[in-house]
C-alpha cells in the first residue's frame, strides 16, 4: 500500500540513491558532488518552509520523493509553492507514486494559503513528453522565460 509521508533522516540514503540513479546515469558525479547531495538533502529536512515528501510502499519501500518550498511572493500578494524536485525511480514509474506525491503537494500548498504552485520541467524529460503535468491540470507558461545564473564557477550544476 502506497503512503505519502514526510521524509525522515533514515530515508536520506535512499533519496540520495534516487538522485544518483537519475542524475548520474547520464554523467558521472564530479568531485565532492555526492557529499553536497547529502548536505542538501539533510538541509531540506531542516528548513521550516520546505517539505520533503516520500512515496513509501509497504512492499517496495521508498519509490520516489518530492521537495516543496513555500515562498512569500510580494507581486502575488501572497504565497507560491515551488516544487523543486519530483523524482520517482525508473522501475516504479506509472504506479501512481508521482501523482500521489503531486496531489499531496497541491493539498499542502492549499493549506498553507498558496495562490499557485510552480515547477520546472525539462522539455526533453520523459514526464514532459508524456504530458504528465498537463494531464493533471498544470499549465505551461509560454509567456515566461526561465533564467538561471551559475554561481561558484563552471563546475557547478
Amino acid at each position: 500500500m502506497l503512503k505519502i509521508r514526510d521524509a525522515r533522516e533514515e530515508d536520506l540514503p535512499r533519496l540520495g540513491q534516487l538522485v544518483e540513479n537519475y542524475k548520474f546515469r547520464r554523467e558521472p558525479p564530479r568531485p565532492g558532488e555526492l557529499d553536497r547531495l547529502k548536505t542538501v538533502l539533510r538541509e531540506s529536512l531542516e528548513q521550516p518552509r520546505t517539505r520533503l515528501l516520500v512515496a513509501d510502499d509497504t512492499d517496495r519501500g521508498v519509490m520516489g520523493y518530492l521537495c516543496l518550498h513555500i515562498l512569500p511572493f510580494p507581486l502575488l500578494r501572497g504565497r507560491e509553492a515551488y516544487v523543486t524536485d519530483l523524482l520517482v525511480d525508473y522501475p516504479e514509474r506509472n504506479t501512481g507514486a508521482g501523482t500521489a506525491l503531486l496531489d499531496t503537494a497541491v493539498g499542502l500548498a492549499r493549506r498553507e494559503g498558496c495562490l499557485r504552485l510552480m515547477l520546472n520541467n525539462f522539455r526533453e524529460a520523459e514526464s514532459y513528453r508524456r504530458g504528465f503535468y498537463a494531464r493533471r491540470g498544470w499549465r505551461e507558461r509560454t509567456e515566461f522565460a526561465n533564467f538561471i545564473r551559475i554561481l561558484d564557477g563552471p563546475d557547478r550544476p
